[in-house]
């Protein structure tokens, strides 16, 4: 079966359930939470990337960007340029 998964559907019903674990009711339970967008951003990409690496895939910046939407050259300059 060739099914796409959906990565985002995925992270937001995780998100969702955690905000509503931490936070509930309270509004004073935001101060419990850090999320650092940029390090989130960065996270997947090296996550995505490195999974590959590590089993020795083809085509690994190209499979990344595919898998992430953006343009080859951005993944050269996210993850391979500050690699060498």
């Amino acid at each position: 079966m060739n099914q796409t998964i959906d990565l985002n559907a995925e992270l937001r019903e995780w998100l969702g359930q955690r905000l509503s674990e931490t936070l509930g009711d309270n509004p004073k339970n935001i101060h419990k939470l850090y999320f650092d967008i940029r390090e989130t951003n960065a996270d997947i990409f090296r996550i995505i990337y490195d999974y590959q690496v590590l089993r020795q895939w083809p085509s690994v910046d190209a499979n990344t960007a595919t898998v992430l939407g953006v343009e080859r050259s951005t993944i050269w300059r996210r993850i391979v340029k500050k690699i060498t």
